[in-house]
């Protein structure tokens, strides 16, 4: 797959506006509900599992999650209570182990915050 190459997001209208996601992009949502978020979560990961991806769940956060079990979707765990570094280490490392053509939803970065305590451990993580 090139890295120009057009991905879907699930929601046409967006696909059209943006002119599409590219493999490589990084989609950062800021939002102030986590419904916000799974407005854009949930479509993307059904049009990944329809577009046979390899897609990640990365699951650390208490709320509630985006994404539940089904097939086409693999859910990874991860503890920030382990600290900022062993956390960053594990996320590194399932990604490496994934490799480059894989496709991951990310629980909501906002609650790191609450067990790191400090807005510049979010920019290292989310940088």
């Amino acid at each position: 797959m090139g890295a120009f190459d057009k991905i879907r997001s699930g929601l046409p209208g967006m696909d059209e506006l943006l002119n599409y996601i590219r493999m490589g992009d990084n989609v950062v949502w800021s939002v102030s509900d986590l419904e916000d978020f799974k407005f854009f979560a949930i479509p993307f990961a059904e049009q990944a599992i329809r577009d046979g991806r390899n897609l990640i769940y990365m699951r650390f956060a208490e709320h509630e999650p985006l994404l539940t079990p089904r097939e086409g979707l693999k859910i990874c765990t991860f503890d920030p209570d382990k600290g900022f570094e062993a956390f960053t280490v594990d996320i590194y490392n399932q990604i490496t182990e994934e490799g480059k053509d894989a496709f991951y939803v990310f629980d909501s970065l906002s609650s790191l915050q609450s067990v790191w305590y400090t807005d510049l451990m979010m920019g290292n993580f989310s940088g």
